[in-house]
């Protein structure tokens, strides 16, 4: 007899979402769905799909007669048989974006920790501010790869000369202050057409350049710290608007596939450690006897000025008892420029923009802020206030020095 309607068994696959529907051939009643052998029935590899969302199932009365033993036909008698769809998708693990931690992965397993790290008491912290990666205007994705590659020669000349006049940096902080990708909507309205990489080739490439720069401060310091925070940019964006939550953020993402790769490689990357949030938008960490807060900055509401906002998102953290609101030092990203004050006890830095600028802004306001990646000198011992020795890292552009 047929299958009831809607249930014929058979396979719709969509090749461009790599995701489709698949219906069972019949089964007697009590005998599990061994997925993988449906997938393998249909031509599918079971290691590449699995399936999501609910399983559908319906049964079905069919006549057949038995046979004996001797071949001859018995009696006809009644038995249920049951279908079952199920939606599929590519497995998380086995798409372009696994492949992408793959190839992170072979660059990884085979570097060597070196044989004598720097030890000391303070550490250097590397800020990674508003890179939105993708991005045409100015000098674009060329020049974002070049200061990108200047900041890592300039950090390993920074550590030299931190340690030729005394500062012994012993860590190495990281921090990733987001918009490290552009993304491709829903952010300004000619965004679709002002942006010269896919999502996908934006995280690709952030990712590599974070990668060699994470690399290069495991080279340099007994202990490497590495935090992000997410950014607007960084949002699942539908109709202009975030859709998900705070955790869905390709600016802390991309954090943890580099973080993922470098865990094939303990030897060489064990004094590597992440401080990735959930859906938190800071992070706040006592580096070396100092207390400080990472925020993107979109989130400041509630004055006229970027330095108004700031003090008064951070004032309101206090009040409130969260731990931003225990921080001496707050650096923050987002405004593109670069900006010190300092309100009693607690400083704010607001790091510059290593993009190549934004026509919007040049034409709205005839500014434009030079690019850099910020740099300071943490520690409680450092000086009075808990940091100095500040530097921004990436201004040039050397040649074969990476």
């Amino acid at each position: 007899m047929r299958p009831p309607a809607g249930f014929e068994p058979g396979i719709r696959y969509d090749a461009g979402s790599k995701a489709g529907h698949v219906v069972t051939e019949p089964l007697p009643a009590g005998e599990p769905v061994e997925w993988s052998t449906v997938f393998e029935h249909f031509g599918l590899d079971p290691a590449q799909y699995e399936i999501v969302g609910p399983v559908e199932m319906r049964s079905w009365e069919s006549w057949s007669r038995d046979i004996g033993e001797d071949g001859a036909p018995g009696v006809m008698a009644t038995r249920w048989l049951y279908y079952y769809k199920a939606r599929f998708e590519l497995r998380s693990d086995a798409g372009p974006e696994r492949q992408a931690i793959d190839d992170l992965v072979s660059s990884i397993v085979k570097d060597r920790r070196p044989s004598k790290l720097s030890i000391g008491d303070a550490a250097l912290v590397v800020n990674l501010a508003d890179w939105q990666a993708g991005k045409r205007d100015g000098d674009g994705t060329h020049g974002l790869v070049q200061r990108a590659r200047a900041t890592i020669a300039d950090l390993r000349r920074r550590v030299a000369e931190l340690r030729k006049i005394g500062v012994p940096i012993g860590t190495i902080y990281v921090v990733g202050l987001g918009d490290l990708v552009e993304g491709c909507d829903g952010h300004y309205a000619m965004q679709c057409f002002g942006v010269e990489l896919n999502r996908r080739d934006q995280r690709k490439l952030a990712r590599r350049l974070i990668k060699e720069i994470v690399k290069a401060a495991s080279r340099l310091a007994e202990q490497v710290v590495v935090a992000a925070v997410g950014g607007n940019h960084g949002e699942n964006r539908k109709d202009g608007k975030a859709f998900t939550s705070f955790a869905d953020n390709d600016d802390v993402s991309i954090f943890e596939e580099i973080a993922e790769a470098l865990d094939e490689n303990p030897d060489a990357y064990g004094h590597v450690s992440f401080v990735l949030p959930d859906a938190d938008l800071t992070v706040t960490l006592d580096v070396a006897g100092t207390i400080v807060t990472w925020a993107h900055g979109h989130q400041f509401r509630g004055g006229a000025t970027p330095e108004l906002k700031a003090r008064k998102w951070i004032s309101d953290q206090a009040l409130g008892r969260r731990a931003a609101g225990d921080c001496s030092l707050l650096i923050t990203g987002h405004y593109h420029h670069y900006r010190v004050a300092q309100w009693g006890p607690v400083a704010w830095i607001q790091c510059p923009a290593l993009d190549g600028g934004s026509e919007w802004w040049e034409q709205l306001s005839g500014e434009h802020s030079p690019p850099g990646t910020f740099s300071v000198v943490v520690g409680a011992g450092v000086s009075s206030r808990g940091w100095a020795h500040e530097l921004m890292l990436g201004e040039s552009y050397p040649e074969n020095e990476v």
